[in-house]
């Protein structure tokens, strides 16, 4: 399943976490442990500790048995859907509501019906 893109922005709107995410994010499949991210990061460890906690707890960061953290970009991707996509070309249908506009790019965005809506 998706996750919303609200609840991931909520995740990310705060500049610990953006600044720990961005620390994870050049280490490959490496990864770092939580020392490191707060030296990278200058952040107190217990600083660093809470920015992961919540990083992990959105989804955008994990942890693995040898206690090192990874970033998860593809999470990232998968919340914003078709908007990551940067070569995707998405119909624009005119509409001004931006609700409306929402839900004909979920179900219509390349012009005809991708999915079908269900209550």
């Amino acid at each position: 399943m998706r996750p919303h893109p609200l609840a991931l922005l909520a995740t990310l709107a705060d500049e610990d976490r953006l600044r720990v995410l961005s620390a994870l994010l050049p280490q490959g499949d490496g990864g770092r442990s939580t020392e490191d991210v707060a030296a990278a990061t200058g952040l107190s460890l217990r600083a660093a500790r809470r920015a992961l906690s919540r990083l992990e707890s959105g989804a955008v960061v994990s942890r693995t048995g040898d206690g090192s953290w990874h970033a998860h970009v593809e999470r990232l991707r998968d919340a914003l859907g078709p908007a990551a996509r940067p070569g995707e070309e998405l119909v624009d249908h005119g509409v001004s509501d931006p609700a409306a506009a929402a839900v004909l790019r979920t179900f219509m965005p390349h012009g005809s019906l991708a999915q079908m809506p269900v209550a």
